[in-house]
């Protein structure tokens, strides 16, 4: 390294602007030489690698205000501080995979669904992956939780004469207690294959969906009274906000 840097060139080598090392000097956490020939400020070796300490506390999110008093800490209270900054990592770095994972299950649904979309007849056989299904309530954290850790884990059961009763729903796993909704976790049920297909509901409207369309591609001596529909996603068809889902005729 040159034996005096300038402004521009430090910016450069650590990839920050130089209005941000302006403003750290301007807060006093560096104090640069100016050179009287030219005018300029400039790095000598023990402020750039001062500056490299505060690039560094800076991306651990040690606030501006507080670094004045970290950079002249001692080694204990210094450990004690990149211990916490450790801690506050790790969970960023959880939060992250657990997006991640969010992001691969959405990205199979829809995989998935572009899959059975293009088949001829829009349907196919597959089990109902869930054992169970209750009515959802936002005011309850579980189910709350279910949709927040997997968005398909929202169902819509249609019931009645004409499929027109709808009771928003949510699957849970079979070791849930609440003895409410539908019970799938038997043989009649669990074991069984049934016709899914894609389901499209307008987003303000349950009632106003394709069901009629699927329904008129089952076999015509097949037996059901429900359809249970579970959530994919959403999105617009000719300038309509439609949502997704699989639904199986039982």
């Amino acid at each position: 390294m040159a034996k005096y840097l300038l402004i521009k060139d430090v910016a450069k080598l650590l990839s920050i602007e130089t209005s941000t090392i302006r403003y750290w000097e301007k807060c006093g956490l560096i104090s640069l030489r100016r050179d009287e020939a030219n005018g300029y400020r400039y790095f000598d070796t023990a402020t750039f690698l001062k500056l490299v300490d505060i690039v560094f506390y800076r991306s651990i999110q040690i606030p501006v205000e507080e670094l004045k008093y970290h950079l002249n800490e001692d080694i204990q209270t210094q450990k004690k501080i990149l211990d916490n900054s450790k801690l506050g990592v790790l969970d960023q770095i959880s939060k992250l995979e657990a997006i991640s994972r969010s992001i691969d299950m959405r990205l199979d649904h829809l995989k998935s669904f572009e899959n059975l979309g293009t088949k001829q007849d829009n349907l196919e056989i597959r089990k109902i992956p869930v054992s169970k299904i209750i009515p959802f309530s936002m005011r309850n954290k579980d189910h709350v939780n279910q949709y927040i850790n997997d968005i398909s884990n929202f169902f819509l059961i249609y019931s009645g004469t004409d499929f027109d009763e709808v009771t928003e729903s949510v699957g849970l796993e079979s070791w849930c207690n609440d003895q409410t909704g539908i019970e799938l976790d038997n043989k009649e049920i669990v074991n069984r294959y049934f016709f899914v297909g894609v389901l499209k509901t307008d987003a303000d409207d349950y009632k106003k969906n394709n069901i009629n369309e699927l329904k008129e591609k089952l076999p015509k001596n097949l037996e059901y009274n429900r359809v249970i529909a579970q959530y994919i996603s959403h999105g617009l068809d000719n300038g309509v906000n439609i949502d997704y889902y699989y639904c199986w005729f039982i």
